[in-house]
């Protein structure tokens, strides 16, 4: 299905969806609350004023200020009525739950090629490690080095569709980001164009044991921005001001978490230190989208180019160079 399809499919779901658009009153009573709760709650986000042609510019207007101001506390905000599909959601989070629980020699059969330059397919922490997971890694469907499971039927095809909706999901967030940071219009989309290196995986969390509990350790996430799609046993956690903050997932809502990665990382806006915890009793099951960009240095690929645009488009009528946004921020297109 092409990107065109999918959008209009997106749009007729989103009409179709009970009292998801909220009027900018609406808006404006969910922007207090979010923000009165910001200490202690990841904010949630309704997308569904972005994905209609005719959205309330007021309504957008509050909910972009809400992801601002939650990309500036946390570096994590979540979505609903994002344009995945609920049904493609719930099949694949189960089907995931399948493949990881055939025998090892069947998911064994998906690991990755030799010679591979990124380990798509099936892989398993080694037994050393600190983190206790195994995992099934796809680049861009149809690209080759990918080793997609036959087993159970249909996983590889929801695998594809996921990332298919995943990145039509990252162009929105990107726009929606690009506004935050009060760059020119697109400017995010025209040096990120690439969509070949972006990355998607599923990962079976082992239940924890009475001496350790870690699913994956503490870390940032090097790329432009992560989705999480979790089961409802949650284990995400976001460190802010020395205190680790649960995220709650809502798998009925289909809800998204999003981070913003290193990429983005500036005075404004902050890249997260998180990490996954187990429960013991209990296996942890989640989807994670990496919006990368191209393999090639961003700095030292655009940096020219950057400038030279910034210098004509500033709305101010002054010159920014590349990193010079509103507010005194800064991006720092440095990538792990």
């Amino acid at each position: 299905m092409s990107s065109r399809m999918l959008r209009s499919e997106i749009q007729s779901e989103i009409l179709d969806l009970p009292s998801v658009v909220y009027s900018s009153m609406q808006h404006k009573k969910i922007l207090g609350r979010e923000m009165g709760n910001l200490a202690n709650t990841i904010p949630t986000v309704d997308l569904s004023v972005f994905l209609l042609s005719d959205g309330d510019e007021a309504a957008k207007k509050a909910a972009t200020e809400i992801i601002s101001r939650a990309c500036a506390e946390y570096g994590f905000f979540q979505v609903v009525s994002h344009g995945i599909p609920l049904e493609l959601m719930s099949r694949a989070m189960d089907l995931c739950k399948t493949f990881f629980g055939l025998p090892d020699e069947e998911k064994l059969k998906s690991i990755p090629r030799a010679g591979s330059p990124v380990p798509a397919g099936y892989g398993k922490q080694p037994d050393q490690s600190a983190d206790k997971n195994e995992y099934l890694l796809m680049l861009p469907p149809n690209n080759c080095n990918n080793v997609l499971p036959n087993n159970p039927p249909g996983f590889r095809a929801a695998m594809e569709e996921m990332f298919t909706y995943f990145s039509l999901t990252g162009e929105l967030i990107e726009t929606i980001l690009n506004d935050c940071l009060g760059l020119p219009t697109n400017f995010l989309k025209e040096y990120n164009q690439d969509r070949s290196w972006d990355l998607m995986s599923t990962k079976h969390y082992f239940p924890a044991t009475e001496t350790e509990n870690v699913g994956i350790s503490r870390h940032e996430d090097g790329n432009v921005i992560t989705f999480i799609y979790q089961d409802d046993v949650g284990g995400l956690e976001v460190l802010r001001d020395g205190q680790w903050i649960p995220v709650v997932p809502s798998q009925a809502q289909g809800t998204l978490v999003v981070n913003v990665g290193d990429v983005l990382t500036n005075k404004k806006f902050k890249s997260a230190t998180h990490r996954v915890t187990r429960p013991q009793g209990k296996s942890r099951y989640s989807f994670s989208f990496f919006y990368n960009l191209q393999a090639d240095n961003f700095e030292t690929k655009t940096n020219e180019k950057i400038e030279a645009d910034l210098s004509e488009s500033s709305n101010s009528g002054q010159v920014r160079r590349w990193g010079q946004v509103p507010e005194q921020s800064s991006i720092d297109p440095h990538v792990d």
